[in-house]
C-alpha cells in the first residue's frame, strides 16, 4: 500500500500529463489554513449550539488549462482538513459550579475541486481572478476529542478512525460548492498568487437519514504557485 503523499504525487503525474495534451497549461503547489464548521439544516427549532470555526491546514497540486486568455479549467488535487468545534459553558444545573463542554472533531480529505477559473483585469502586473465549481471530498481519517468540566473536574475522551476502518457515523463522501476570488503576481518564470476561498458543502456527512442534515463549510485562505509549460 503507497503512503499518502506517494498517492497524491501518482494521481498528480497523471493529471499533468494528461492536460499536457492541450494548449495553454501551467501547474503548481498551493498550501493555506481552512476554517471550518457545520451548516446545520433543519425543519425544527434545533440550533447548534455553541459552534465555533475549526483551525485546520490545506496543500496540494494546482492543475491549470486555459481555454482562452481569460477563461481556464482549473482541477486540483488537495489533503484538507474540515471539521467543528462545540463549546458550551453555562452554570451547573445544582447551581454550584460551571458545566463546560467542549468539543473537537478533525476530519482528514483528500479533496478534488474541478473549477472554472475567471481573470478579471490586470492592474500594474497583477492579475485579478475568481473560481468556481464543484468540489468532491473522501475522508481518509479523522480524530474526536470531547472533554467535559463539572465541580470542578475535567474527563477527556479521543477517539481515532483510520482508514482501515468504517466510519460508524460519518459519510467518507462530501459534495461542495467552492467559491474564490484572489490575485497573482508575476515572479521569475512563475505567479505567485493570494485566494480567499469558501466551501459549501452541499451532502450531508452524517450516514442516519432524519429531520436533521448536518454539511461542511470552510473559509480558507491560500497561497500557491502557478509555473506555465510549454506544450
Amino acid at each position: 500500500m503507497l503512503p499518502l503523499s506517494k498517492k497524491i504525487s501518482l494521481l498528480a503525474a497523471i493529471l499533468s500529463f494528461t492536460f499536457t495534451s492541450f494548449g495553454q497549461f501551467s501547474i503548481g503547489v498551493k498550501g493555506g489554513g481552512n476554517m471550518s464548521s457545520w451548516k446545520v439544516t433543519t425543519n425544527t427549532p434545533l440550533v447548534a449550539a455553541g459552534q465555533v470555526f475549526n483551525l485546520g491546514y490545506q496543500y496540494g497540486y494546482v492543475f491549470n488549462f486555459g481555454l482562452n486568455d481569460y477563461v481556464s479549467i482549473q482541477p486540483e488535487l488537495l489533503f484538507i482538513q474540515k471539521g467543528v468545534k462545540q463549546q458550551i459553558i453555562e452554570d451547573s444545573f445544582y447551581g454550584d459550579g460551571e458545566f463546560k463542554f467542549i468539543r473537537d472533531l478533525n476530519l482528514n480529505y483528500l479533496e478534488l475541486p474541478l473549477l472554472a477559473k475567471l481573470k478579471l483585469s490586470d492592474a500594474n502586473g497583477s492579475t485579478f481572478f475568481l473560481t468556481i465549481g464543484p468540489s468532491f471530498g473522501y475522508a481518509l481519517n479523522g480524530k474526536t476529542l470531547t472533554e467535559w468540566t463539572e465541580y470542578e473536574e475535567t474527563e477527556t475522551n479521543r477517539s481515532e478512525s483510520d482508514s482501515k476502518q468504517n466510519f460508524n457515523q460519518y459519510s467518507r463522501f462530501d459534495m461542495s460548492a467552492s467559491f474564490g476570488a484572489g490575485v497573482s503576481f508575476p515572479i521569475g518564470n512563475g505567479d505567485l498568487y493570494l485566494e480567499v476561498r469558501y466551501l459549501m458543502g452541499l451532502s450531508n456527512i452524517l450516514k442516519e437519514e432524519n429531520e436533521v442534515k448536518y454539511s461542511n463549510k470552510g473559509l480558507g485562505v491560500i497561497a500557491g504557485f502557478m509555473i506555465p509549460l510549454k506544450i
